[in-house]
C-alpha cells in the first residue's frame, strides 16, 4: 500500500479545508439574499386624502314678512327682501278690461345702496293668488334695441324709432358719456288711473346723469302671469309719445 508523505498529505488537508470553506460561504450567501418582487407603481392604490371640508350653503338673504288680506277677509302673508315698513307699498289695480281687482306689492329692491330699483308682486284680490310679473330687464331685452351714433342714441321700441340727443349734456365732456344707457338702475312702479305702471329712466353717465326721455311701461293680465301691454317713450316732463302699434306679444 502506497502511503502518502506528510507534506502530500498537509496539502490535500489544506486544499479540503479550502474547498470547504467556499462551499460555507456561498451556502450562507446564497440563504440569506432577500427575495426580489417588482410591483408596478400604477397597481398602487393611492391613499385617499382626507380634508376638512364644509358643506356649500346658498348664500341667506334678509326676508321680512308682509300681510295683506283677500276680499273675503283671509289673511295673505308673503316674504319680501327690504323692509315693507319703509321700503314697500300695497295698492289696488285693475290688469285687464273685466274690472278684476289685484293686489300689487311694490317694493325696493337694494334700499342699502343709492339707487332705489323697484320690483312688483300681483296676487288676486279675490283668494290671494300669485300671478308671476315678467321681469322689466326681459321685457326691455325683447322689445327695445338701442344704437349710438353722433350726437344721439336712437332707441327702437317696439318698431318705432326715437333719438335721446346727447346735446341735453352740453355741460359735460363727451367721454363722460356712457356707450349706452343704462336702463337697468332706475325702475319706478306706480299706479296710474288704476293701472299698474313702471317708469324706466336711462341713466347715461357714470356720475349719475339721467336722460330727461323714459320708457313708460303699462301692464296687463295675461293667461297666468302679469307682462307688458304697451311702451311709451317719454320726453321731458310734458310730453309723451305713444310707440305706434308695438305690437307686443303676450
Amino acid at each position: 500500500m502506497n502511503r502518502i508523505s506528510h507534506p502530500a498529505r498537509m496539502f490535500c488537508a489544506y486544499l479540503t479545508l479550502i474547498l470547504s470553506a467556499a462551499l460555507l460561504i456561498t451556502a450562507c450567501s446564497g440563504s440569506g439574499r432577500p427575495t426580489e418582487t417588482s410591483t408596478a407603481l400604477d397597481s398602487i392604490p393611492i391613499p385617499a386624502i382626507s380634508e376638512d371640508t364644509a358643506p356649500i350653503h346658498d348664500p341667506v338673504f334678509p326676508a321680512y314678512p308682509f300681510l295683506f288680506f283677500t276680499e273675503d277677509g283671509e289673511e295673505i302673508t308673503v316674504e319680501l327682501p327690504c323692509d315693507p315698513e319703509q321700503y314697500a307699498e300695497l295698492h289696488a289695480c285693475t290688469l285687464d278690461d273685466t274690472g278684476a281687482l289685484y293686489h300689487a306689492i311694490l317694493y325696493s329692491v337694494e334700499p342699502e345702496v343709492g339707487v332705489l330699483p323697484e320690483e312688483v308682486r300681483v296676487f288676486s284680490f279675490e283668494d290671494g293668488r300669485e300671478y308671476p310679473v315678467v321681469p322689466v330687464g326681459e321685457i326691455l331685452s325683447r322689445y327695445v334695441t338701442v344704437t349710438s351714433e353722433e350726437g344721439l342714441w336712437r332707441m327702437n321700441v317696439g318698431g318705432a324709432a326715437y333719438e335721446v340727443p346727447k346735446s341735453q349734456f352740453s355741460g359735460e365732456a363727451q367721454s363722460a358719456l356712457s356707450d349706452m344707457p343704462d336702463m337697468t338702475r332706475a325702475h319706478d312702479f306706480y299706479i296710474e288711473n288704476g293701472h299698474l305702471y313702471c317708469r324706466v329712466s336711462l341713466l347715461c353717465s357714470a356720475d349719475g346723469l339721467y336722460a330727461a326721455e323714459a320708457l313708460r311701461i303699462r301692464f296687463t293680465i295675461d293667461g297666468e302671469g302679469v307682462t307688458a301691454d304697451e311702451i311709451t317713450f317719454e320726453r321731458q316732463e310734458t310730453e309723451t309719445v305713444e310707440a305706434e302699434d308695438p305690437d307686443l306679444p303676450a
